[in-house]
């Protein structure tokens, strides 16, 4: 059996704490000069989050996260940084117009209106390592002294969950890691995984235990004042048109532990705007057209059940949606006349033309493509092998093209199905069959093509985009905005399902020894899809920093200083 390759989530931090004297620091966007800034509270001692720099400025993912949000709505931003207390102290009193990012209490909802979840948060307890020695369990607490933050969740948790505790009640992150390190108390509980990146910036881990122990899981979320309905909806609005991808490409940069990054696997809030809505609620059902023998992509079981990955991704865009999806056979795609009869295609045959009866989501997902060759021929490695020969290639949606483009001196050769062209390169008449990894491996195993060897080019990739029927643009926008919404998770779990080869007959034993090189293959494909997507992440991330470098250097050195010491001094 494949074992997938899993990447390991652990919470983010999002909110580091607590109170102490709101130091001003503010700098602006240059977006939209005419319109008032808005104005964005954050922690001023929360790094990697939100923290001053050396040189006064506001720096941290979720300061750039805000800056983008601004270019997003085209309203200059403006951050004030602060002690927790007094950012919460910021927003009620009017001073902010948005707080960055607070768990909802109910205390807190009586005043504030809160925007779509913006990252998973994990309260914890981390003991200091003397006290960790004799304490194993949270249970064993007792009498233990433990520093929170002043108005953070975690000091009416321990409050409530934990009376017999002593708390140290402290204003700032500083004074909390200190309290630990002087010997003042035997622990902190606090945000996690953020907390580390604290300690290890000021020198103590070795005054603290490796791993802190978890006490509750919340997802933080940004606040308005109740009364700023305009500013809410704004604020829900720029956060729906940034995508996952430029998370991902944020946090890449700026917490460096994989571990502790979250976005990519967290679940978002699917924000569609009104009209987005409307139609939807007129339209509760997708046909969606799959073919029958194209395993393990599209394909009916024994059963006479549409499944495979294509109707398990479509399944997911169901749930997020809250609309059937029925299943019809591809073959309603060759029906010209009369009225349509399929509403998308997640894996379209064929390229139509330009202005054609499709439209296309973005690309939502990478598959590397593999090649298939008869046993006896030399080893294909690369695309620069196939220069001069004969490629079959089953089209979807571009793939043809992408592989002319690709293969400028190999003769690229259409066929009707995955399994022509496999037949077609036994026969010799064909050297080479080119296709998606999966069902390419998937064909050679279950048809039993002991003849052919596989072997993957990860250099090579089909971007996967939904088709949707070209009068319902409506639709595309709200697929782009579904497919961005799944997780990284669910989408590997999927791809996991059905990389797991599942041999159709009686169990051959002789013939698992001789496709196991085969079975190797199926590992590689998997581990490619993933070092695709991340290095296709990298280099957005890559991007997105030049831009935000730009943005900078672009802005007036002299303006920023002058607004530093007019709010800082």
């Amino acid at each position: 059996m494949v074992k997938f390759f899993h990447t390991a989530f652990c919470c983010l931090l999002l909110l580091a704490l607590a109170p102490a004297n709101l130091a001003l620091c503010a700098t602006d966007s240059s977006t939209a000069a005419s319109a008032d800034p808005i104005t964005i509270v954050c922690m001023k001692d929360n790094e990697p989050l939100s923290f001053v720099s050396k040189t006064g400025e506001p720096v941290g993912l979720m300061i750039d996260l805000w800056r983008l949000w601004g270019e997003k709505v085209g309203r200059p931003v403006r951050f004030i940084m602060g002690d927790w207390q007094d950012s919460l102290d910021a927003l009620h009193s009017g001073r902010a117009d948005i707080h960055f990012s607070m768990y909802i209490t109910p205390d807190r909802a009586r005043w504030a209106k809160f925007g779509p979840a913006i990252s998973p948060g994990m309260g914890g307890l981390l003991l200091s390592t003397s006290a960790g020695q004799r304490i194993t369990d949270p249970s064993q607490l007792g009498d233990a002294t433990i520093v929170v933050l002043e108005g953070s969740l975690q000091e009416d948790y321990m409050r409530e969950h934990f009376p017999r505790v002593q708390l140290m009640v402290v204003r700032n992150g500083a004074e909390m890691f200190m309290s630990v390190a002087n010997g003042l108390a035997d622990g902190i509980s606090s945000n996690f995984p953020s907390a580390y990146g604290t300690i290890d910036r000021l020198g103590l881990n070795s005054f603290f235990m490796p791993q802190a122990f978890p006490l509750f899981s919340r997802n933080l979320h940004p606040a308005v004042l109740r009364n700023r309905d305009d500013l809410a909806r704004l604020m829900d609005e720029g956060l729906s048109r940034i995508s996952r991808a430029e998370m991902v490409a944020l946090e890449e940069r700026w917490v460096r532990n994989p571990a502790h990054r979250v976005w990519g696997d967290m679940p978002r809030s699917l924000l569609l705007t009104p009209a987005e809505r409307e139609w939807l609620a007129s339209h509760q059902t997708l046909r969606v057209a799959l073919e029958d023998d194209w395993h393990p992509i599209e394909f009916m079981d024994s059963e006479g059940t549409y499944n495979g990955i294509g109707m398990n991704l479509m399944q997911v865009v169901g749930r997020y949606l809250n609309v059937a999806i029925q299943p019809v056979s591809s073959n309603v795609l060759k029906e010209t006349t009369g009225p349509r009869r399929a509403d998308v295609e997640p894996f379209l045959e064929g390229t139509p033309p330009e202005g054609g009866p499709w439209l296309f989501t973005n690309p939502f997902l990478q598959l590397p493509l593999a090649v298939a060759t008869l046993d006896s021929e030399r080893l294909v490695t690369s695309p620069g092998d196939l220069a001069g020969k004969s490629v079959a290639v089953h089209d979807h949606a571009g793939l043809a093209g992408y592989l002319r483009a690709q293969l400028p001196r190999s003769k690229i050769v259409e066929v009707s199905s995955l399994i022509e062209g496999l037949s077609a390169v036994q026969g010799g008449q064909i050297d080479a069959m080119v296709g998606i990894a999966l069902s390419v491996e998937y064909a050679v195993v279950n048809k039993n093509l002991r003849d052919l060897r596989v072997g993957l080019l990860p250099q090579l990739q089909y971007s996967a985009r939904v088709a949707v029927r070209s009068d319902w643009p409506q639709l595309v926008e709200i697929m782009n905005k579904t497919l961005d919404n799944i997780p990284h998770e669910q989408m590997a779990a999927i791809m996991k399902r059905w990389a797991n080869l599942r041999i159709e007959r009686a169990m051959n034993w002789m013939l698992v020894l001789q496709i196991g090189g085969v079975a190797a293959v199926f590992l590689g494909s998997l581990l490619a899809v993933i070092l695709i997507w991340n290095r296709k992440l990298a280099q957005e991330s890559a991007e997105r920093q030049k831009a935000l470098e730009a943005a900078r250097a672009s802005a007036s050195p002299m303006a920023a200083q002058t607004a530093i010491a007019q709010h800082c001094g």
